[in-house]
């Protein structure tokens, strides 16, 4: 089912699309349910968890950002073996101080540059939730997140997909509010 409400996401025309998939806002109640990350989560505290990390990598904050995760926490993803500011043969960085150089340009002195990501589902797991998103240059990624009991993430694979064909993603959406 979900798979269907994607593809007809997808297939909408760009303008529709792009308000379909409109940067996500915290709800009310969100707060209490990123408290305590034990056990099976609930598809509503998943829901909350990835609403709460797409508003911190929506904000211009990498300090919003880093204090998602622990300070040895751990990070795959395909971009860390080609990229130009920390390249890992191996895909994997660990730490805040490797992954905050990889996300975030020093220059910029914390601020975050421009690209807003867009929630499309969120699924629960054991201490985990897997958020299938659009990141900032409208790509399909599924990144799974492994939380501490304090809902910290400890460790994070993003997978990134390719957009369906015919796929054009929507214009983008500014960061500033």
């Amino acid at each position: 089912m979900k798979r269907v409400l994607l593809a007809i996401l997808l297939s909408l025309p760009t303008p529709v699309l792009a308000q379909a998939l409109a940067p996500v806002s915290a709800l009310p109640g969100d707060a209490a349910l990123i408290q305590h990350c034990q056990g099976l989560l609930s598809l509503e505290q998943s829901y909350a968890l990835a609403r709460h990390w797409v508003d911190s990598w929506n904000s211009t904050s990498a300090d919003t950002v880093m204090a998602l995760y622990t300070p040895d926490f751990e990070f795959r993803a395909p971009g860390i073996l080609t990229s130009p500011r920390i390249a890992n043969p191996s895909g994997v960085l660990h730490g805040q101080a490797d992954n905050r150089l990889r996300w975030f340009d020093p220059a910029a002195k914390g601020v975050k540059g421009a690209g807003v990501f867009r929630l499309i589902d969120a699924y629960a797991g054991v201490r985990s939730v897997a958020v299938h998103y659009l990141n900032g240059r409208s790509e399909p990624v599924v990144e799974v997140m492994e939380y501490t009991p304090e809902c910290k993430i400890e460790r994070s694979n993003a997978m990134y997909g390719a957009p369906p064909p015919g796929y054009s993603p929507p214009p983008p959406i500014s960061a500033a509010k």
